[in-house]
């Protein structure tokens, strides 16, 4: 099985066998903001997952669940954004993606194990962007979850770049 990712700086990386050196703070940066939630579904707009991590982090009052709410979609500079239904069928998916995110945490000394502290956070602020984007919830979700009730607006991969970059340099230099 094939398993190369190339990067912008002519890198390439094995994601079956990715390396802490392989894992860089600016491929995140340059990176996440370039990835557009829900599979591009978004109306005429635009929608990162860059803006999605930092509009997440601000809900949180400390430092630590700051970082991990940050970091908690950057395997996705690697393997993308593959929507829930999808993943929930793809098991194998599903451990390579924990593995390149606790090998992210590790890196960033931040504590994997905060992820769960945030997991009802990160599925209740998809209600938001849903509501923001007109994009339909389904049923299912909404029986589960109630909104954060945060104002979501979409930002252009550029601006989004330059306010992740900015809680970034914040909350991890």
């Amino acid at each position: 099985m094939k398993s190369l990712s190339g990067f912008c700086d002519n890198r390439i990386i094995d994601i079956f066998n990715i390396k802490s050196s392989d894992i860089l703070l600016e491929d995140i940066i340059n990176t996440l903001p370039n990835i557009c939630r829900y599979n591009g579904l978004v109306g005429e707009g635009y929608y990162s997952v860059a803006q999605h991590c930092y509009e997440l982090s601000e809900i949180f009052p400390t430092v630590e669940l700051k970082q991990a709410a940050l970091l908690h979609d950057a395997v996705e500079i690697f393997t993308g954004d593959l929507i829930y239904p999808i993943k929930e069928i793809c098991p194998e998916f599903i451990a390579l993606e924990d593995r390149i995110l606790k090998l992210i945490f590790r890196k960033f000394n931040v504590n994997y194990d905060l992820l769960e502290r945030i997991k009802t956070f990160d599925r209740r602020i998809c209600l938001d962007e849903m509501k923001a984007l007109n994009i339909g919830i389904p049923e299912w979700f909404n029986k589960q979850y109630k909104p954060l009730e945060i104002n979501i607006v979409p930002l252009s991969p550029k601006q989004s770049r330059e306010v992740y970059k900015s809680y970034i340099n914040r909350y991890f230099k």
